[in-house]
C-alpha cells in the first residue's frame, strides 16, 4: 500500500511539472515578434534533396513564384545521391531562377549525417546573408522568403518558421488528420517555448540563420554524426552559442506546408529517425524532455493499474483530466496563431495512441537505426 501511495504521489508531482511546463510554453505564444526589419537581405535557399523525383516539382513550382527581388536571392539544390531522376528534374528547373545552382554529392564521409552533409557543402557555397532551408517536398507561399526576412533585427541570429502537414487529398484520411494534429502540437510547442526563451524544437522545412552567426558556433558541431537533428539540435547550438535572439514567425505568409508520411509503417520510420538526436539534447532541454516522458509512462501504469482495480479510476481520471485540460487550452490558443482550426476535433480519438508513440518510439530509436 505504501509503494502505491508512493507511486501516486510521484505521479501527481510529474503532471504538476508538466502542467507547469505547458503553462510556460502558453505564455511563451503571447510573445508577439514585432517586425521592423525592412532591409532586403540578399537570402540563400538551400534544399537537399534524396531520391525526390515525385516531390521536388512542388517546391520548384512554388519557389519561383516568390515575390521577393529577384536579384537578392539565389536557391542551391543539392542532389545528395539520388538514384531516380532527381538530378535531371533539377537541372531542367534552374532555368527558372535568376541566381540558381546545383550540387551533386556522390558519398559521404563515415560518421556524418547525410542529411546535415548535403545542407552545409550548400551552405558553404551560399552568397546570402540569410540562409533559408526547406525540404523536397513541400510547397511554399509566395511570400515565404520576405516574412522570413522581415524578422531579422539586427539582434535576431535565427528565425523559426511553422511547417504543417498537407490534409489534402491523398493526405486526407483520418489517420493523416491525426498526423497532422500532432504536428501542429509540435509547432505549438516550437513557438511557445522559443517565446519562453528555451527554444526545444523546429521544423527543417522552414529554418533559417544568419550565415556568419553560423560560421561562428561552429556550425553543427558534433552534432553532425547524429542522423538527423539538422534542425532541433542546430537550434540548441545558437542558443548557447549565438548571443541573439530566437524567434518564431507565426506569420501565415510563411507557412510551409510539406507531406506526411503516407502509410504507417512510413511514419514509424520516419519518427525512429526524428528520435535518434534526443540524448544529444543540451542538459536542460533533456530534464524538460525527461520530466515529460516519466509523466506519460506514469500515466500508461496508471491506465494498466485501473485495468485491474477499479479503485485508481478516480486518480487516473484526475491526472487524464489535467492533462487534457492543459493541452486543449495551449493548443486553441496556438490554433488561432496558426490557423488550424480543424484539427482539435482529433485530439481524443488520438489520445491513447498518442500515450503509446511519446513512451515506445524513444526505445525502438536506441535498438532500430534508420537511413537519411
Amino acid at each position: 500500500m505504501l509503494n502505491m501511495t508512493v507511486f501516486l504521489f510521484i505521479t501527481f508531482v510529474f503532471t504538476i511539472c508538466y502542467v507547469y511546463l505547458i503553462i510556460l510554453a502558453y505564455l511563451g505564444l503571447s510573445k508577439e515578434i514585432i517586425k521592423t526589419n525592412k532591409k532586403n537581405l540578399f537570402v540563400s535557399v538551400i534544399i537537399p534533396a534524396h531520391n525526390s523525383e515525385n516531390t521536388i516539382g512542388s517546391v520548384i513550382n512554388t519557389l519561383k513564384n516568390q515575390t521577393y527581388p529577384d536579384d537578392l536571392w539565389e536557391v542551391i539544390f543539392i542532389d545528395d545521391r539520388s538514384e531516380d531522376n532527381t538530378k535531371k528534374l533539377i537541372q531542367k528547373s534552374l532555368k527558372n531562377f535568376k541566381n540558381s545552382s546545383l550540387i551533386s554529392v556522390q558519398k559521404v564521409g563515415k560518421g556524418v549525417s547525410p542529411k546535415k552533409n548535403a545542407l552545409l557543402q550548400g551552405i558553404n557555397k551560399a552568397k546570402g546573408e540569410i540562409i533559408l532551408t526547406t525540404d523536397s517536398d513541400t510547397i511554399l507561399p509566395e511570400n515565404w522568403i520576405q516574412s522570413m526576412v522581415r524578422c531579422y533585427d539586427n539582434d535576431v541570429c535565427m528565425v523559426l518558421g511553422y511547417a504543417p502537414y498537407r490534409t489534402d487529398a491523398p493526405f486526407d484520411t483520418f489517420f493523416h488528420k491525426i498526423l497532422a494534429l500532432e504536428y501542429f502540437a509540435m509547432g505549438a510547442v516550437s513557438a511557445g517555448s522559443c517565446g519562453a526563451g528555451l527554444p526545444l524544437t523546429s521544423f527543417g522545412a522552414n529554418l533559417s540563420f544568419r550565415k556568419d552567426d553560423f560560421l561562428k558556433i561552429g556550425g553543427y558541431g558534433e552534432t553532425i554524426k547524429i542522423l538527423s537533428g539538422d534542425d532541433d539540435l542546430l537550434v540548441h547550438r545558437f542558443n548557447k552559442l549565438c548571443n541573439k535572439k530566437i524567434v518564431f514567425n507565426t506569420s501565415g505568409q510563411s507557412h510551409v506546408k510539406t507531406d506526411p508520411p503516407l502509410d504507417f509503417k512510413s511514419f514509424l520510420r520516419q519518427r525512429i529517425r526524428f528520435s535518434s538526436k534526443h540524448f544529444a539534447y543540451p542538459f536542460n532541454a533533456k530534464v524538460i524532455m525527461s520530466a515529460i516522458y516519466m509523466f506519460h509512462i506514469n500515466l500508461l501504469l496508471l491506465f494498466v493499474l485501473t485495468l485491474f482495480n477499479l479503485k485508481f479510476l478516480p486518480f487516473l481520471l484526475l491526472i487524464s483530466g489535467l492533462k487534457s485540460i492543459a493541452e486543449l487550452i495551449f493548443l486553441h490558443r496556438s490554433k488561432k496563431l496558426f490557423s488550424e482550426r480543424n484539427l482539435l476535433k482529433y485530439y481524443f480519438p488520438a489520445f491513447i495512441p498518442h500515450l503509446f508513440y511519446v513512451i515506445f518510439i524513444p526505445v525502438i530509436a536506441q535498438i532500430v537505426s534508420e537511413k537519411w
